[in-house]
């Protein structure tokens, strides 16, 4: 790219942990070489979930918590103009997918749909007359898209998340384990029940326990669920089987993943989760809940880890009692995870499929025209709903057991 201008994506995103920033960091290290700049844009009120400890040198911050929905957006649309972005990716930002319509006609927007939830599609789906098109992880998510929401299957570009591997391939080859028949499992990710199913863990290991199967569980992750969670699990606490380790930062994932003989993950819904693939690149065992189109297609059951159905927990305490007791069978497995994710899921394949859809973009640009400022509203997919009377337990509960159907099918 010597003597070109570097090409630059708006990507909106707040540094903290989750899934949203790890694929900024992650499409960030992808494209560098290949000519690009991604920014990770945050504005307003939606910094206040700022951390400087996962922030970068292309991190910024627009205006201030108490601006109101227009002036924020107004303002990320000046910044885009005045730093020549070319492609605007909203993510599951309010004030990005508000500002859609009023972007300069010479920024083209792309949608990363982050999950499979009704509100993921919902916030990238208005607006179609400013979206040239839409960048999602998996089959089940075009199938969603398509479906659901009758959008065009030619402006759909499947690329599933990756990761850089030489950091868990140097951890995983250090990996050295105790002369026991202790079952090391780890846990990796928001501490949060609704999408995550933190508070099936108890109940896994209490089936564990009636199994007699000695383990222990290192939990690393922060969210509105931990004081609860922790209090669920103080007796596992109190007996040293079970440890918090609080949010780590990425460069540490790598050694705590390699710590685990199996990585537990009984989530309720996800989209495409980097802990997963992360764990298998460190030879940790997944022990996941099986969601049609996401874990299992990611995972080759009772080869590269295990797919249990959500909620089950007898399903998931005998699948971890099964590697507990067969050391081979582990060993095998987790060699098999690691080759698996090596062969699907690398950085340069990553970058390639983006750099492509991203060259495409720009060599046919969506003709279309701004919309006044005059007009501005905030984009539909955050509106509110009839859902929002609805139970957070009513909507777990009916959300397992949408996904239970699915995976039967």
């Amino acid at each position: 790219m010597t003597g070109e201008r570097r090409r630059n994506i708006a990507y909106c995103t707040c540094p903290r942990p989750g899934g949203t920033f790890r694929l900024y960091r992650t499409l960030s290290n992808a494209l560098e070489p290949l000519g690009w700049t991604v920014w990770g844009v945050t504005a307003g009120s939606e910094a206040s979930r700022w951390d400087d400890r996962f922030a970068d040198e292309h991190c910024v911050k627009l205006g201030d918590l108490e601006d109101d929905l227009k002036t924020t957006a107004r303002l990320f649309a000046e910044w885009v103009a005045d730093n020549d972005v070319d492609i605007v990716i909203p993510m599951s930002s309010r004030i990005g997918g508000s500002a859609v319509p009023h972007l300069p006609a010479s920024v083209q927007c792309v949608m990363q749909c982050s999950s499979i939830t009704r509100h993921a599609y919902e916030i990238i789906v208005p607006f179609p007359q400013h979206v040239w098109g839409y960048a999602v992880l998996s089959k089940r998510q075009q199938n969603d898209l398509i479906r659901r929401h009758n959008v065009n299957a030619a402006r759909i570009t499947i690329i599933p998340n990756a990761l850089h591997h030489e950091p868990f391939a140097e951890a995983a080859a250090g990996r050295a384990r105790e002369a026991d028949d202790t079952l090391r499992i780890v846990y990796l990710g928001r501490i949060i029940h609704k999408d995550k199913g933190v508070f099936h863990i108890p109940r896994i290991l209490r089936c564990l326990d009636a199994l007699d199967v000695p383990y222990t569980l290192e939990i690393a992750g922060d969210g509105p669920d931990l004081p609860r969670l922790q209090a669920r699990l103080k007796p596992w606490t109190d007996s040293g089987r079970v440890v918090f380790h609080g949010t780590i930062l990425h460069d540490a994932v790598p050694a705590f993943l390699t710590k685990g003989d199996a990585f537990l993950m009984p989530s309720n819904f996800e989209g495409f989760p980097f802990a997963l693939i992360e764990a298998m690149a460190a030879g940790c065992i997944p022990v996941a809940s099986k969601i049609a189109g996401v874990t299992d297609w990611i995972l080759q059951d009772g080869t590269t880890g295990f797919v249990c159905p959500i909620g089950n927990a007898d399903s998931f305490a005998r699948a971890l009692a099964r590697l507990q007791a067969q050391p081979e069978e582990r060993e095998s497995m987790s060699r098999s995870a690691r080759s698996e994710v090596e062969a699907r899921y690398t950085l340069e394949m990553f970058g390639r499929a983006y750099n492509e859809l991203f060259n495409r973009v720009l060599e046919n640009p969506l003709p279309r025209q701004p919309e006044p400022w005059d007009r501005f509203k905030l984009s539909p997919g955050f509106a509110p709903t009839w859902r929002r009377f609805v139970p957070e337990k009513m909507k777990i509960w009916l959300r397992r057991i949408e996904e239970t159907i699915k995976a039967r099918k």
